[in-house]
């Protein structure tokens, strides 16, 4: 005797992550198809001089029901200026960098 079974998923949870500006504030934008905190708006706007380096605050919030993993980088048709670069750190207590340059949320 054979017992048919099917298996069925009905549903599928996706991988929620969002990356949003470091302070506690939830604004929107108008980036169509941006989703999550601070929907759609710059992160922040700075000026700085030739090899002198800015602090960006960026939060991570992970809400999936699993530790996802992503690379972080810059995306490549939005290239930056010649002699820029971009790297991602642990902020201590004050907002500075610490330890060594990440390339993933881990």
């Amino acid at each position: 005797k054979t017992d048919k079974l099917d298996l069925v998923i009905s549903q599928v949870t996706p991988a929620t992550v969002d990356l949003h500006n470091g302070d506690a504030s939830n604004t929107t934008g108008s980036v169509a198809g941006a989703s999550g905190k601070d929907t759609g708006l710059d992160i922040d706007v700075r000026s700085t001089k030739p090899n002198q380096a800015v602090n960006f605050p960026l939060q991570i919030d992970n809400s999936g029901v699993t530790g996802d993993n992503f690379n972080l980088g810059i995306d490549p048709a939005h290239a930056l200026p010649a002699g820029w670069d971009v790297k991602f750190y642990v902020a201590d207590g004050s907002g500075n960098p610490t330890g060594a340059p990440l390339t993933n949320t881990g």
